[in-house]
């Protein structure tokens, strides 16, 4: 250093900021020389104030771009104000980056499919003479199984949504149920059937109608004699509360639905319901019957509004049928009861045939 400022000086040197440099530290702002950037090449006007004696800086050529003088004394302090305003500078100059959350906000709303559907549908034999020689246990083995085939994140519900019980999703689950345990996952129209004809509880990746055309579905169904049947009511469970007597000559069930549904009773407090032919029993005699399944909720309204719409004596039915309503919600009858409503319902008959459509 002291050979090229004594004797053979080329460029000043600033002591000040010679010693940053050794230890690594730049200022902000520096000449291109400071840096050690490429100089210009020199001209024979820079060589004349090359010449002058040590000690005096060269003087500085003006450029396009005018730079702050630097101060005499540099310091800390200065660096880091520098800094600040660099960083200030470089941030105005930015969009502000948007997090996810607000990227995804921005976006046009779009149509979400459905990563699965709960579907609550029936089962009903459509030959009821036919008998299985499998059990009811083995049938509904075989039924759930044949909905794992068809789907393998198919889930077998409890039938009520209010219970806490887990659903059945393996195979193995299905393999070791108990004859006891099926109650939970269908509800049989009769408590006393052998068959698997009742209420189910599933969800499945495809539709309803996807899943009921599926040739795994329908090979099964027409193995054994089943259909499948949409239930109106997907919000809860049916409940059998009572049936309707008197049931004579050709009697259309839907069109005696279609009459109720249709009435300012009902439309004031509406609720599902459903209607369907069965039989009452006592040790010696039967009758058929209409029975009445209401959704669970609901099951208060319907209590009150079937006993006063078929008293007996009113005649709402579409063929003007005096209907009587008796519940079974919470009743026991016993057999010598059972046998004083069949014989009324038989009274009312006369010798007219009940036809089932």
């Amino acid at each position: 250093m002291l050979q090229q400022i004594i004797f053979c000086p080329i460029k000043i040197i600033d002591p000040y900021i010679s010693a940053l440099q050794e230890n690594y530290y730049y200022p902000v702002l520096l000449e291109p020389a400071m840096m050690g950037e490429p100089e210009t090449t020199e001209t024979p006007e820079m060589e004349e104030e090359s010449t002058m004696w040590i000690g005096s800086k060269p003087a500085v050529q003006s450029s396009t771009r005018e730079k702050a003088p630097l101060p005499d004394v540099i310091t800390v302090e200065h660096s880091l104000s520098v800094i600040t305003d660099l960083i200030k500078e470089i941030e105005s100059e930015e969009v502000p980056t948007q997090t996810q959350s607000e990227a995804i906000d921005e976006t046009p709303d779009q149509p979400i499919k459905a990563s699965s559907y709960r579907h609550r549908f029936a089962l009903y034999r459509k030959n009821p003479q036919y008998k299985s020689i499998l059990s009811q246990l083995n049938l509904f083995q075989s039924f759930a199984k044949c909905l794992k085939a068809t789907d393998n994140i198919v889930q077998v519900l409890p039938i009520r949504s209010d219970t806490k019980i887990h659903a059945l999703t393996t195979t193995d689950q299905i393999n070791h149920l108990e004859p006891i345990g099926i109650q939970t996952y269908f509800k049989p129209y009769r408590k006393t059937q052998l068959h698997i004809s009742g209420d189910y509880y599933i969800a499945s990746k495809p539709s309803f109608q996807d899943l009921r055309e599926h040739k795994n579905v329908q090979t099964w169904l027409v193995q054994h004699g089943y259909g499948m049947l949409w239930s109106n009511c997907q919000s809860s469970d049916m409940v059998k509360i009572g049936f309707l007597s008197r049931v004579r000559t050709f009697t259309f069930q839907d069109d005696l639905q279609k009459h109720i549904t249709s009435s300012p009773e009902w439309k004031a407090a509406p609720f599902h319901f459903r209607i369907y032919f069965d039989s009452f029993n006592s040790r010696t005699k039967s009758a058929h019957i209409l029975m009445i399944d209401v959704e669970r909720p609901k099951i208060e309204v319907g209590l009150q509004f079937f006993p006063t719409w078929y008293d007996g004596k009113l005649k709402n039915s579409p063929i003007c049928i005096e209907y009587l309503f008796l519940p079974l919600y919470k009743k026991f009858y016993t057999d010598d009861e059972r046998l004083k409503i069949i014989t009324d319902h038989h009274h009312y008959l006369g010798n007219d045939s009940v036809v089932a459509l």
